[in-house]
């Protein structure tokens, strides 16, 4: 066996909300050929898979994963006429500034986001009216019974609001994607992307977390669960694309400073659960259970989280 088996990895480190407790095995693959030594030993010792990517998404239980993390670690890019073509595992910022570089555009939104690009792709990334799927062309995947690799294309790939076909189904390792990019001045394409980090900057807090919580709004969801809140005047105005920000309706809530143990809501943005001060991830994910009842008992709004959860 050529990969490299480790056992009791902690994952907290591996996570942007730097909590959570260790993975029982951790195997890193680089190649197709690793990832069907991974789903062998995983099947040998009759155990769970879970797929990590830049963990900046991610909620880990503090008894952490009792079964196989597989961690794609394929980063290698390249750019064919249009289109760029990025293993799993390279990181969404270096996707961003490497397609500016080489003057196309089409991902300055996503400057600044974190993660990998196989993690963008499984939970349809997005921000500032643009989301992955309007630049994905094709997705290759490994099954995670079968260990057959195939090619998606977009229109196979089910992507929907934070979601797609593999994140729905979990049976799919995300290992290589094409994105289609447009030709442009590189300068230009910095400068806009500059725009988007300072503008992210400004309004997301510093300390660790796992950027929104909860799933923005249809303005149709909310019509069908609180049709008066809909008509109001200031959510008419705060909505946009038929879309409303959840953080909006969070700062409406007065949730902001709320907290349990190490875990607050961020100051800064009402969307937002911060660790603060040594959170463990139950704080984290009480924290996230009080709000989603608050939120129902003052709005009659259901919160559906944006983040994942692994362990609990």
């Amino acid at each position: 066996m050529s990969i490299k088996i480790q056992e009791q990895v902690p994952l907290a480190g591996l996570t942007s909300f730097q909590v959570g407790g260790p993975a029982r095995y951790l195997v890193e693959v680089s190649t197709p050929d690793e990832v069907d030594e991974a789903l062998q030993f995983a099947k040998e010792k009759a155990l769970p898979i879970f797929i990590l990517g830049g963990g900046s998404n991610l909620l880990v239980s503090d008894n952490g994963f009792t079964g196989v993390v597989i961690k794609p670690i394929a980063r290698e890019v390249k750019i064919e006429n249009n289109q760029i073509v990025a293993g799993a595992g390279v990181a969404l910022v270096k996707l961003v500034l490497a397609a500016a570089e080489h003057g196309f555009s089409g991902l300055e939104w996503a400057m600044g986001i974190p993660g990998t690009i196989g993690g963008a792709v499984c939970g349809n990334a997005g921000a500032y009216g643009s989301s992955i799927d309007k630049n994905v062309s094709r997705v290759t995947a490994i099954n995670l019974v079968s260990g057959e690799i195939k090619d998606f294309l977009v229109g196979e790939c089910g992507f929907a609001y934070r979601s797609s076909f593999f994140k729905q189904t979990g049976e799919w390792l995300i290992w290589q994607a094409v994105l289609n990019l447009q030709p442009g001045k590189p300068e230009e394409i910095k400068a806009l992307g500059k725009k988007y980090l300072d503008d992210r900057m400004s309004h997301q807090p510093k300390l660790p977390s796992a950027g929104c919580f909860f799933k923005n709004f249809t303005m149709e969801q909310l019509t069908a669960t609180n049709p008066e809140l809909v008509k109001q005047e200031a959510v008419q105005g705060a909505s946009k694309g038929g879309k409303l920000g959840c953080g909006f309706l969070l700062e409406r809530l007065g949730v902001k400073g709320m907290h349990v143990g190490g875990a607050t809501v961020s100051p800064l943005h009402a969307n937002f659960i911060v660790n603060e001060n040594h959170a463990t991830a139950e704080d984290i994910k009480t924290l996230a259970e009080e709000i989603k009842a608050k939120a129902q008992k003052e709005l009659s709004v259901t919160l559906a989280e944006e983040v994942r959860m692994v362990g609990f």
